[in-house]
């Protein structure tokens, strides 16, 4: 009990580290563009394409809290998926899903936590991989990635990191669909 709940404690860091620091940035980012607007609005010869900027930004912060909300709830299933296996009535969630999506949200979580320690990160998937939708457990191949970056993370002190997706072979014709 003690070894699940120190996993799930690891589990939650990364996803919960990601919505503080993204909503926190979200906030300052709209206080400021707030400020701004109201100035343009008062001065309409100010440089609406700096404003404009700055509210992408802005959504980009608040997709990353989308994002890490979404891992939480996933978290938490898989608490209840652990009581699924103890009682021995557990199956993975095999559906079709896009690689787009997965590399999407990997990108959004982790692109701003590496920039918080002046670290690259670096999303390496190529076109025909992107345009593939895979039919597995996209929650489990997500889980996975992610620790692995969280790991990446934590240990990478100069320099960052590449994730590479690339398809090698299909394995089988069910798996993918192009």
């Amino acid at each position: 009990l003690q070894l699940m709940f120190s996993s799930i404690s690891h589990e939650f860091r990364s996803p919960l580290n990601a919505f503080s620091n993204a909503l926190s940035m979200l906030e300052i980012n709209y206080n400021s563009n707030f400020d701004r607007l109201q100035a343009l609005a008062d001065n309409e010869s100010r440089d609406s394409k700096t404003l404009m900027r700055q509210m992408d930004s802005s959504k980009k912060y608040f997709k990353i809290g989308k994002v890490s909300s979404t891992l939480m709830l996933n978290l938490t299933e898989d608490i209840l998926d652990l009581a699924k296996m103890q009682a021995k009535s557990f199956s993975l969630n095999n559906e079709a899903f896009s690689v787009r999506t997965l590399a999407e949200e990997i990108e959004y979580l982790f692109s701003f936590q590496y920039e918080g320690k002046s670290l690259f990160f670096i999303l390496d998937v190529d076109e025909q991989t992107l345009r593939t939708s895979f039919c597995s457990d996209m929650g489990r191949i997500k889980q996975i990635l992610l620790n692995l970056l969280s790991n990446a993370l934590k240990f990478t002190s100069m320099g960052g990191v590449t994730l590479t997706i690339r398809l090698s072979r299909a394995f089988d014709e069910d798996l993918f669909q192009h």
